[in-house]
C-alpha cells in the first residue's frame, strides 16, 4: 500500500469515528428523546420529577410575592 492509500484509509476511518461521535452527542443532547425514553422506562418517576419542578417554581413565586409585599 502506498502512503496516499494509507492516508485515504485513515481519513475514511476518521470520518466514520467522527460520525459515530456526533451521533452519540446528538443522542445525549436530544432532551425530548431522552425524556420520552425515560418516560417509557418509568413514567411515575418522570411525572414525579415534573410535579416537583412545578411545586418548586410555585413555591419560589409565592416566596417572592410574600417577601416583597412591603
Amino acid at each position: 500500500m502506498t502512503t496516499v492509500e494509507e492516508a485515504r484509509l485513515e481519513a475514511a476511518q476518521a470520518r466514520r469515528d467522527l460520525e459515530r461521535t456526533l451521533d452519540a452527542l446528538e443522542d445525549k443532547l436530544n432532551v425530548p428523546k431522552r425524556v420520552g425514553a425515560a418516560y417509557k422506562r418509568n413514567p411515575l418517576a418522570v411525572v414525579g420529577v415534573g410535579v416537583g419542578i412545578l411545586a418548586a417554581a410555585a413555591g419560589l413565586i409565592v416566596w417572592a410575592v410574600v417577601a416583597h409585599r412591603d
